[in-house]
């Protein structure tokens, strides 16, 4: 945890424990660690681990490497059946802000898992590409108050959106 650079290589060969409890705990180091030099060690975690749990460390470590090189693997995660996979991938979509993740991101706004929809739009809406912002009207409609704010808050980011006044509106 101290993020020292050759903590990554070791750390990505325990990706391959057979130890549940170990892969948990090396992705989720490597989540803290410069992880650069790992990043086919962590695809492979990401999308193949059995465990959900090592899956979701991997896709946040991969979010942190913060290179455009990332967003399809992270996209790939956006369809994992783990709704805490799905999540923790729309969050990372939006680190390294690249066109690329927009329509991975968008397509989980029809997400099952509300907490999924929110961190998606919440990505989307802190890219301020003005692509977006016919998604993020569509997301007003959510039924779910928090996402529908959260596309309220992309749009005002945007200058589209106007901020409403309780009571008022």
């Amino acid at each position: 945890y101290l993020g020292d650079p050759r903590a990554a290589r070791p750390l990505a060969r325990a990706l391959r424990d057979p130890d549940v409890y170990v892969r948990r705990r090396a992705a989720s180091a490597l989540v803290t660690t410069p992880a650069a030099g790992v990043v086919k060690e962590l695809t492979q975690a990401a999308l193949h681990d059995k465990d959900a749990t090592v899956r979701r460390n991997a896709v946040e470590a991969l979010g942190w490497v913060g290179s455009p090189d990332v967003v399809p693997t992270l996209a790939q995660a956006t369809r994992d059946p783990s709704p805490d996979v799905r999540r923790q991938a729309a969050q990372q979509l939006g680190r390294p802000k690249a066109p690329a993740a927009l329509d991975a991101l968008v397509a989980l706004f029809k997400d099952p898992n509300e907490d999924v929809r929110w961190a998606a739009v919440q990505s989307v809406a802190a890219m301020r590409d003005r692509r977006a912002a016919k998604y993020l009207v569509l997301a007003l409609d959510d039924p779910v108050p928090q996402v529908a704010n959260a596309a309220e808050a992309g749009l005002q980011k945007l200058g589209i959106g106007r901020q409403r006044v309780a009571g008022l509106d």
